[in-house]
């Protein structure tokens, strides 16, 4: 800034022209305005980012659970006769063993058992979680059209993921979050 000085007419004194102490506030008021607007955004655009990357890890270890049920489901015989259900029981062929996938309030979960594809099976033991609890599943269901004839079933696999997980009360916050559908149909080869 350019100091001008002047010569006041009335007492024959020097002043300096400069900012006066309400020019000063003013500007103040104005800069932490815009620097208050600029932090909100910011703060909003990495929360958005934050939700983002969660919602995409989500996505692919859903997609992960869901390819690795069809995997099994290909190469296997399907004993679950519901139409629509939250589990399915299989006798998978390549592995010689009976397999459960089934769905429970926050995870997808899987559980092995004893028995033939001829006899059906039986399920013991604890169950194993296929995917974290963090991965915010809010629904799975099965669609089973079994095989007849010379048609070979399929099996519609259907999941719901939240972005947004409340761990206390173990399910999705639907007034804060974006639901993902995850679909996938496997034809059956028994």
């Amino acid at each position: 800034m350019k100091i001008v000085k002047q010569k006041n007419k009335e007492s024959g004194l020097k002043s300096e022209a400069g900012f006066s102490l309400i020019e000063m506030l003013i500007s103040i008021c104005i800069f932490s305005f815009v620097m208050l607007i600029v932090t909100s955004v910011f703060v909003k655009n990495m929360d958005v980012q934050r939700r983002m990357k969660g919602s995409q890890r989500n996505i692919e270890d859903a997609r992960l659970a869901t390819e690795t049920m069809a995997k099994t489901l290909r190469t296997s015989k399907v004993f679950t006769a519901a139409s629509t259900t939250t589990s399915i029981d299989t006798f998978d062929y390549s592995q010689s063993k009976c397999i459960r996938y089934f769905w429970s309030v926050d995870s997808i979960y899987s559980r092995t058992g004893d028995g033939t594809a001829a006899d059906g099976c039986t399920f013991s033991g604890p169950p194993t979680k296929m995917i974290d609890n963090n991965d915010k599943i809010k629904s799975l269901s099965f669609k089973v059209l079994p095989s007849t004839g010379s048609v070979l079933g399929r099996v519609t696999i259907t999941m719901k993921i939240c972005s947004n997980y409340n761990p206390v009360t173990k399910v999705c916050d639907d007034s804060k979050s974006d639901e993902f559908p995850i679909q996938t149909t496997v034809s059956l080869r028994n």
